[in-house]
């Protein structure tokens, strides 16, 4: 019966595939190829292989796929693809203002808004209400 054998870069797991799979290969329970890696679905390639097939990558990545960059066996970055920014849109401040008939949000913030309270401002009973 083939099979391959490999081990994780740095994590000192190991893992083997057994082609064809048969039920004396593979432990119930157990896919039969596993990878060292929490990312799954995701295309993953070295950071050298990146660097040779850039041109390739970024046509799958213009798809709409996510290609996940390694270095040393490790995630080191993404690359996704681009999102225009939306930025704050100052129009919707106002149309908000308008629906909940707000004058300002905020008008004044005082200089000791980031002071420490008096220590015995806790310690203080709650007004009775009436």
């Amino acid at each position: 019966m083939p099979s391959l054998a490999a081990s994780c870069a740095g994590e000192g797991l190991a893992f083997a595939v057994f082609w064809p799979p048969t039920r004396r290969s593979m432990p119930a329970g157990l896919a039969f190829l596993a990878i060292c890696s929490y990312i799954g679905g995701m295309k993953t390639v070295s950071i050298r292989d990146a660097k040779n097939r850039l041109t390739e990558l970024a046509r799958e990545v213009e798809r709409g796929g996510t290609v996940v960059v390694t270095r040393n066996g490790r995630p080191a970055f993404d690359l996704v693809p681009h999102q225009t920014r939306k930025g704050l849109r100052l129009e919707a401040i106002d149309q908000f203002k308008r629906k909940h008939r707000i004058k300002v949000i905020v008008s004044y913030i005082g200089d000791d808004f980031d002071k420490p309270l008096p220590e015995d401002f806790l310690l203080q009973p709650l007004p009775v209400e009436r």
